[in-house]
């Protein structure tokens, strides 16, 4: 019984089951499109920060940031407590619905600095106002820390970084941090945008010419501050805040900063030099 089956096994072509293509190509493909996907996700994560964080009612910030608003203790009590507080009252009560904002006095931190936190924190050190002279110069740089509260950056940042933190533990990145259990404090601490911060300095000059009837002496801590930089170019250009030359050059270029001082009370001079005094 003849067969038409072949005595031999059939040779097959080369190209079968073989690929001319490294196999680190389609490594390279899959890996830059998980990066692409990635830094889509991170950027569609600040767009809905910035779209959500407005419409998020402000009363909730302390709930979904998971702190609770501070009470004045004894000894915030004070009188220079008293009086940040009310500067930044009076500061937002020309805004057509000023938002409540809590004025922490930190006499003792001796680096002149100011800023936000989630549901309306402000913070103001002692070296911040040994700096200054004027209340208008300590009325700017408030007003610029309330701005940033109005616009609702500290609450776009806190989105931010709780959605990316759990994008990159889901992913396997720096797994040992959960973002959640992070205060909020810490969370909102990181440097604001430069284009929020150019919002913040647009929205203070207007609070305190609103407050004064002109902006003198708001370019005072920010001239101070200018003299002290010792930044090289390439330093500068990282930096997440405007230039200082820039934005004392924005304060400089209003057509009201002529008007009269408002000087600090010696008290609030000798509250900020309680710690030096204490040494």
């Amino acid at each position: 019984m003849s067969s038409n089956l072949p005595r031999e096994n059939p040779i097959l072509p080369d190209e079968i089951n073989n690929s001319y293509e490294h196999p680190l190509k389609d490594f390279l493909i899959l890996a830059g499109s998980l990066c692409a996907l990635l830094i889509a996700t991170i950027y569609l994560i600040a767009w809905t920060a910035f779209w959500l964080a407005p419409r998020i009612p402000f009363e909730w910030e302390p709930s979904i940031a998971g702190i609770a608003a501070p009470k004045l203790n004894e000894q915030q009590k004070q009188q220079q407590q008293a009086y940040l507080q009310d500067l930044a009252n009076q500061l937002s009560a020309s805004q057509p619905h000023p938002l409540p904002v809590t004025v922490h006095w930190l006499p003792d931190e001796d680096t002149p600095n100011a800023f936000a936190m989630v549901a309306g924190q402000l913070y103001v050190t002692g070296g911040l106002v040994k700096t200054i002279s004027s209340e208008n110069a300590l009325a700017m740089v408030i007003a610029h820390e309330y701005a940033h509260v109005e616009k609702r950056h500290p609450m776009i940042l806190f989105l931010e970084q709780v959605s990316t933190g759990l994008l990159m533990s889901a992913v396997g990145i720096h797994d040992q941090i959960s973002p959640l259990s992070q205060s909020a404090g810490l969370l909102t601490l990181m440097s604001f945008s430069r284009d929020m911060e150019r919002a913040a300095d647009n929205q203070a000059i207007e609070l305190v010419r609103a407050y004064y009837g002109h902006t003198a002496g708001a370019d005072e801590f920010f001239a101070k501050m200018q003299s002290k930089e010792d930044m090289p170019l390439w330093a500068s250009a990282l930096q997440t805040h405007p230039a200082t030359s820039e934005r004392l050059k924005r304060l400089q270029a209003e057509d009201d900063t002529e008007g009269k001082l408002t000087p600090l009370p010696s008290w609030m001079k000798r509250g900020a030099d309680s710690l030096e005094t204490e040494d």
